[in-house]
């Protein structure tokens, strides 16, 4: 009997195949795991691109709410399988205000600047994402959405008047030729004259969005009824003055001019211009880039006597692309002009 029990218990012959059982049902279920992981993400993926392609298309869609939504559910609908199911609702399409400092969005039918768009693939919306093999854990299906938010607004606007109310809030008169290349402008004011080009002015941008109204001659035709945008640079601070130079005409480099300062057919250097206190006139042709003038809450500017400015903004840095900045604090009867045949571009 001794000798019985001595070599079951010395046999190990058995102990291999129950760890390889164990190992392989722990294997099996990682790899069932796996394959409903990958499912789950390719959902994603897919409700991800179709919110986003919506919330663009509904977004250019805007003012007009009802088309916007109208966009969003057909847009949504073009973009997933057909096996999907009905991803997005009326009530998934959102018109409301997208704060870009706060990174916010506040769902709103009031002066609306973006859409918010959601995709399910949800129990609730019956459609949930069917599992394969994580039914041998008692889960057949998992729910999967996704949500984009994008912002109404005219190709690479450049050029923002953001008073919310005055008359002429940007007035631009007596045979001036304003360009703004390949950017749009914006109007915030919502005064009923709050753009005026006239006296054989012209403007000319890629767009014009005013949220007011709109007089004189434009390329394209502005755009009114706009809805208002907050400062897309709120987040960028002023640059700090230095000692004052003393240089009142060329060559002009960067630094700050105290008082009144006329740049006449010259090419500026590169760089910040900081206007403390004073009237900065550009007369003949004056060009530069890597250039940005900032005026202070008391300085103002003027383009007048058929001058041509041409400037660009810095290529890198805080104020990349920025030619001209003017103090937040600047009060309304501070007022930069553009007339006598003046040029900007």
């Amino acid at each position: 009997m001794k000798f019985v029990q001595r070599s079951f218990s010395e046999c190990e012959s058995g102990s291999s195949a129950i760890i390889f059982g164990l190992g392989a049902v722990a294997f099996v279920g990682m790899a069932a795991l796996s394959v409903d992981a990958g499912m789950l993400y390719y959902n994603k993926a897919r409700l991800q691109a179709a919110a986003e392609a919506a919330a663009l298309a509904a977004a250019k869609k805007l003012p007009n709410q009802t088309d916007a939504q109208a966009q969003g559910l057909s847009l949504a609908s073009l973009n997933v399988p057909t096996g999907f199911g009905t991803v997005t609702q009326s009530s998934d399409v959102q018109t409301g205000t997208f704060d870009a400092t706060q990174k916010s969005f506040v769902a709103t039918a009031t002066n609306p600047n973006a859409v918010k768009v959601s995709a399910h693939r949800t129990a609730s919306n019956g459609n949930a994402v069917g599992l394969s093999f994580a039914t041998m854990f008692g889960k057949t299906s998992s729910d999967v959405s996704a949500t984009a938010i994008a912002l109404h607004g005219f190709p690479g606007t450049c050029l923002y008047a953001l008073d919310p109310s005055a008359a002429s809030a940007l007035d631009i008169k007596g045979s001036s030729i304003v360009t703004i290349q390949n950017c749009g402008v914006q109007v915030d004011s919502s005064n009923s004259q709050a753009l005026n080009v006239t006296n054989n002015a012209t403007l000319t941008a890629k767009s014009i969005c005013v949220v007011g109204g709109a007089s004189g001659s434009t390329v394209p035709a502005p755009t009114t009824g706009c809805p208002s945008k907050s400062d897309p640079l709120s987040y960028l601070p002023a640059p700090a003055p230095s000692t004052c130079s003393g240089v009142s005409s060329g060559p002009f480099f960067p630094g700050t001019y105290c008082g009144n300062l006329t740049v006449s057919n010259t090419t500026v250097n590169a760089g910040i211009y900081y206007i403390q206190g004073g009237h900065l006139s550009f007369k003949g042709t004056v060009s530069g880039s890597g250039v940005m003038f900032y005026l202070d809450k008391n300085s103002y500017f003027d383009v007048t006597s058929s001058a041509n400015i041409s400037v660009s903004g810095p290529t890198s840095g805080t104020y990349k692309g920025i030619s001209f900045f003017q103090a937040r604090d600047t009060p309304s009867s501070v007022t930069d002009t553009i007339t006598g045949g003046g040029a900007i571009s």
